[in-house]
């Protein structure tokens, strides 16, 4: 998503390196709380959105991992930042006992 990173405004870059930082020092609950900001500022944004997605996955909030990395794929459309969301939704579904589920998508 490197290519995303340099269209960010000053604000979601801010906001990136906030939830990183947070996620960092274990602070998951603000985290998800920033990036839940976030994504509201910043709806298009597809390294928030990733970051965003990162932090339910670090907080084993598989439901919201789930719907914030479908809503990548959704935004990115063949994208390497579509092909990285659907690799960590595999994941996910894999980590939740539903491989199936997760090589549906591939």
């Amino acid at each position: 998503m490197s290519n995303q990173e340099s269209f960010q405004s000053p604000d979601a870059i801010r906001l990136v390196d906030r939830i990183r930082e947070l996620r960092r020092t274990k602070n998951f609950t603000e985290a998800d709380d920033v990036g839940e900001v976030a994504v509201c500022k910043h709806p298009n944004d597809l390294l928030l959105l990733a970051e965003h997605a990162e932090t339910a996955v670090r907080r084993k909030s598989w439901g919201p991992a789930i719907k914030r990395y479908k809503r990548i794929i959704q935004l990115a459309k063949r994208s390497p930042g579509q092909d990285d969301a659907v690799i960590r939704l595999v994941a996910v579904y894999v980590t939740l006992g539903q491989p199936a589920e997760g090589l549906s998508l591939l």
